[in-house]
């Protein structure tokens, strides 16, 4: 998905060098969501029981921008 594309590359682009191995894996973790419950996800429609993924998935949303 295009929207999904766009928002985890802008996440990528301003955080992927500060990112510690453990938010590496949390994100790998979150991206193994199918694709319309990773778009609800980030969408902010879905929340994670996973605390760790739903901070990643919170980051993603902010750097993606309003």
């Amino acid at each position: 998905m295009l929207e999904l594309d766009a928002m985890l590359f802008a996440f990528l682009d301003k955080h992927a060098e500060q990112l510690t191995v453990q938010q590496i894996e949390t994100f790998e973790k979150l991206l193994t969501s199918p694709d319309q419950v990773l778009l609800d996800i980030l969408m902010g429609r879905a929340t994670p029981h996973d605390k760790d993924v739903a901070d990643v998935a919170e980051q993603v949303r902010l750097a993606a921008g309003p």
